[in-house]
């Protein structure tokens, strides 16, 4: 009697437990309020400090976009770092994409009080990395980043309106 053997394809999502979907909203939740956080240092004691004196005064209205930008590109490294920690598939697609996505949040958020303002940002963070982290669970890697980048734009397009 011959032997059949069947091959099985592997699912064209990978599968993760809604444990690793929670880590990962909660690293991005962190990482919001790292980034409001530092964001908020540098505006205060450093950009503010530094634009805001003599012949530079020209700048000083630019010292928050500079502590936003500082924050953000921080603030992703260490949600890079926590993702990888925690051997989230694909993390460095997931801190970038919620970095690009959210460019310009805390500048959004800055008429709120700074409760108001910091818990909007890590809500917003915590849903970006839930979102991002879901997308590149697609096998296809080149796939995924095009998924990945559609709801970048998505995301940026529903910021900014």
């Amino acid at each position: 009697m011959a032997k059949v053997y069947s091959e099985t394809r592997p699912s064209a999502i990978l599968m993760t437990s809604p444990r690793r979907m929670w880590q990962t909203a909660l690293v991005g939740v962190i990482v919001g309020l790292i980034a409001w956080g530092i964001a908020w240092l540098f505006d205060t004691y450093l950009y503010t400090i530094v634009l805001c004196r003599g012949d530079l005064v020209a700048k000083c209205t630019s010292a928050p976009q500079y502590a936003e930008v500082t924050a953000g590109i921080i603030a992703a490294g260490i949600g890079l770092f926590a993702l990888a920690r925690l051997q989230i598939f694909r993390p460095l697609p997931i801190a970038i994409a919620a970095l690009i996505s959210l460019w310009g949040l805390l500048l959004l958020t800055a008429p709120l009080s700074w409760l108001g303002a910091a818990l909007a940002t890590a809500i917003l963070y915590g849903l970006a990395y839930a979102l991002f982290g879901w997308a590149v669970r697609i096998r296809s890697f080149l796939f995924a980043m095009v998924v990945v980048i559609v709801l970048v734009v998505i995301v940026r397009m529903t910021i900014v309106a």
